[in-house]
């Protein structure tokens, strides 16, 4: 393990890689652009540094440490595959398209959210990007109806072990649209996940365009 950072998903030139000249560097066998050091996240002994494509966009971050061991990250398509460094894929429905005809109505009459729909699912535990940047401890439910006990109905029942948290009943949801994900079978960071309860150090890939006037020849990272 590297650095601990969350790093920004951005397309955009950082403001101390433009109109400078940068080098090209094989980074996990692919040929990219690196910028100069990022004044934000280098410190303690880390250097970060936005790695680009020929068209001016970043496409990843990579980090080195003074031992001379560097980790890329980078930027994929879509959320939870930028996220956890994994090629998650994407269901072909929206968990919208999942309710029933009346549980979507009474969704929309009440304008429920996905944050809405998370404490609302019977058998299935909804999980967002946000919920894996900052990770809580999810509160015991009905095995029923997911009622937290605090607010427990009449003839809810409860388990004294928490079984939710495995990759067949949990929905991976993005949070803007409802879009569903999928992990890939051999899935090794959120499995990580799953065993302690709380997420690894989340680190994101920037996506982001940029950088500079000429480069430099081909090389090896440094």
């Amino acid at each position: 393990m590297l650095g601990n950072n969350l790093y920004p998903v951005d397309e955009s030139i950082a403001d101390f890689d433009a109109n400078t000249d940068i080098e090209e560097y094989n980074y996990d066998g692919r040929m990219v652009f690196r910028g100069n050091m990022d004044p934000e996240y280098s410190k303690d002994g880390l250097k970060v540094y936005w790695l680009y494509d020929d068209d001016n966009k970043r496409v990843g971050v990579v980090e080195h440490t003074a031992d001379g061991e560097h980790r890329c990250m980078w930027h994929r398509n879509n959320v939870f595959s930028t996220l956890l460094q994994e090629d998650w894929s994407v269901y072909d429905e929206t968990v919208w398209q999942l309710l029933s005809e009346t549980a979507y109505d009474d969704c929309i009459r009440r304008g429920f959210s996905i944050n809405d729909l998370k404490t609302r699912t019977q058998a299935l535990r909804i999980v967002t990007p946000e919920d894996i940047i900052n990770p809580s401890a999810a509160a015991a439910g009905c095995l029923r109806c997911q009622t937290p006990e605090s607010k427990k109905h009449p003839g809810c029942i409860y388990s004294e072990k928490d079984e939710s948290s495995t990759l067949f009943n949990i929905l991976f949801v993005n949070s803007d649209d409802g879009t569903i994900y999928i992990p890939p079978g051999d899935s090794s960071v959120y499995a990580t996940f799953l065993r302690r309860g709380a997420a690894p150090a989340a680190e994101g890939a920037g996506a982001g365009a940029g950088a500079g006037a000429g480069a430099g020849g081909s090389t090896t990272p440094p």
